[in-house]
């Protein structure tokens, strides 16, 4: 992530803070124009949440407070609660995304993540139905669905996983990624008649 003032305006009403994110291709230790793929404002303290937040912070509702208002998570963010989880402002996450656990029935609604930096998993068996991710565009490594028990995913504007995508699970009946176009290399095994849409 590289971080850089924000004016006054329509981004942000006082100011703030441009946060960008994409590969460093030439890794120099800096987002140059061409490398940038995203970029979320965090305009007031509650819309940033630094660091990673991990699995044992569940149990801290300060902390899951926090998050439920961020836009950005610089660091890694770990799904693993006992509840349902509903993350409505989150536009950014800086490193990966593991979904373990989000209630019974699971449910995981972030309607605004538009980009993962790092790994996106779904994996643990913890999380039984269905996800979709409506605004999510790009992930910077691997995508994978390894849940035994998630029925589908559904993210219709993803358009690049820069490593594997693989998908294995009996009970995965719908994957659908109509907007992929590039993708490090993918891996499909143990799948039921699923509707696919690559």
């Amino acid at each position: 992530l590289f971080r850089s003032p924000e004016p006054a305006g329509p981004n942000c009403f006082r100011g703030g803070t441009a946060v960008h994110s994409g590969p460093d291709l030439d890794r120099n230790g800096a987002l140059g124009d061409t490398e940038i793929i995203a970029t979320s404002y965090v305009c007031t303290e509650s819309d940033l949440f630094e660091g990673d937040f991990t699995s044992e912070m569940w149990s801290d509702p300060a902390a899951v407070t926090a998050l439920g208002h961020a836009r950005v998570v610089t660091g890694s963010l770990a799904i693993a609660s006992d509840a349902p989880v509903s993350l409505p402002a989150l536009e950014l996450v800086g490193g990966s995304l593991a979904v373990s656990r989000a209630g019974t029935p699971a449910r995981f609604e972030a309607p605004a993540l538009a980009h993962i930096g790092g790994d996106f998993t779904v994996d643990g068996g913890g999380f039984a139905g269905e996800l979709a991710l409506p605004a999510l565009v790009s992930v910077g490594r691997g995508l994978t669905l390894g849940d035994a028990a998630l029925r589908g995913f559904r993210a219709p504007v993803l358009a690049s996983v820069g490593g594997a995508l693989i998908a294995h699970g009996a009970a995965l009946a719908a994957l659908e990624l109509p907007a992929l176009r590039t993708v490090g290399r993918v891996e499909l095994t143990e799948l039921p008649a699923t509707a696919l849409a690559l």
